[in-house]
């Protein structure tokens, strides 16, 4: 009803006015459609981003999972704690907290 009630009035203007109000509604929409676009897109962007940094991180702790059931064989085999570090460039106190 109240758009009914809208429209009426939007009618009711001269044309100069009518013309004013189309382009005063043209400028609105233009305005939200480049603030949602530019949302949206950063919106992405960040998700992109994010999506990255954490699958980043996922691989670093899948390195270093493996690297210390790997260092875990190697001290059952009687290797030190400064070779294992050594050979899998992990530094002691990793080896020290995590086995």
């Amino acid at each position: 009803f109240e758009d009914a009630v809208h429209t009426a009035q939007v009618l009711a203007y001269s044309k100069a006015e009518q013309a004013e109000y189309f382009d005063s509604q043209k400028a609105y929409w233009d305005a939200y459609s480049v603030m949602t676009t530019a949302l949206n897109e950063a919106t992405e962007k960040g998700l992109r981003q994010g999506l990255q940094q954490g699958l980043q991180e996922g691989k670093e702790l899948g390195k270093l999972e493996a690297n210390l059931a790997t260092a875990k064989k190697l001290l059952a085999k009687g290797f030190s704690i400064a070779e294992i570090a050594e050979m899998l460039e992990l530094s002691e106190d990793d080896i020290k907290e995590n086995l």
